[in-house]
């Protein structure tokens, strides 16, 4: 009796790694990958007809179609996003930084959209306080608070500055658009945003025309460059595979009419 408890148990256990193992595999390339988005226009966002939409979800959508990898879009909080990430679940989401924290437990496909510069959103009462461009250490060392968006990566650039200057922070876990409340009410006095994403807020959103101002950072370098994040569950296959795709939709016409609609004249 107790031999035969013996192989039961040694059974049970080797069944239960056996299961740890596969949790923990990348899922086979042939199965649908889930794409999720956050709202933030232009970007992301859910159209009327409850389809995704923005042109970061257009350009994921021409370049997974190329690659004939089977997908879904699933609008989700983006810090819900990177707690899916890092389980090992075929899943992804275009468009979020590279940083090194974010390599220790996502892949990334190369860019498929690069920024316009960074900028910053100001109440209009205080952008007198800057010349029409100033330099990212006079807007950083100000007495002004800046309002950012809790982990969140606003580029290699920008997070060393914010690291090197250490202006008054307020920090929200909310979306972008919550925090450009904050500031059209005063309860931040700016925040740090590309410039084809500030110029869209204000050409949709009269109360922000009227209440906000946009200020050119002089030394902004060349915007920030957004791949495809994947959790560790999709496999290295998929990721290739995806990487071609990007390639040949990147010098495509579709690809340049999306994004000169993105970024306007």
């Amino acid at each position: 009796m107790g031999s035969m408890m013996n192989v039961a148990a040694r059974w049970t256990i080797a069944g239960v790694l056996a299961g740890l193992l596969l949790a923990a595999a990348p899922v086979a390339a042939g199965e649908s990958l889930t794409v999720y988005y956050f709202h933030r226009p232009p970007y992301y966002e859910t159209d009327e007809a409850g389809q995704a939409g923005g042109f970061l979800v257009e350009i994921t959508r021409l370049i997974l179609s190329e690659a004939q990898v089977p997908f879904q879009f699933e609008e989700m909080p983006h810090k819900r996003i990177l707690s899916r990430l890092r389980e090992h679940r075929r899943v992804s989401s275009p468009g979020w930084f590279k940083t090194p924290e974010r390599q220790r437990f996502a892949r990334f496909s190369q860019p498929i959209y690069r920024n316009r510069p960074l900028c910053i959103i100001i109440n209009r009462q205080l952008a007198p306080r800057f010349e029409e461009a100033p330099e990212m250490a006079r807007i950083l060392s100000s007495d002004l608070t800046l309002g950012v968006l809790d982990e969140f990566s606003y580029g290699l650039w920008a997070d060393g500055q914010m690291a090197r200057f250490k202006p008054k922070t307020y920090r929200l876990a909310g979306s972008q658009g919550s925090l450009l409340e904050m500031v059209l009410r005063s309860r931040v006095d700016y925040m740090l945003i590309a410039m084809e994403e500030a110029m869209n807020i204000l050409a949709r959103n009269d109360r922000a025309a009227v209440m906000g101002r946009i200020v050119r950072i002089a030394d902004a370098p060349e915007g920030n460059q957004r791949p495809i994040m994947f959790s560790l569950g999709v496999d290295e296959q998929t990721v290739t595979k995806i990487d071609s795709a990007i390639e040949r939709v990147r010098v495509s016409e579709p690809y340049a009419r999306i994004v000169r609609a993105a970024e306007g004249p």
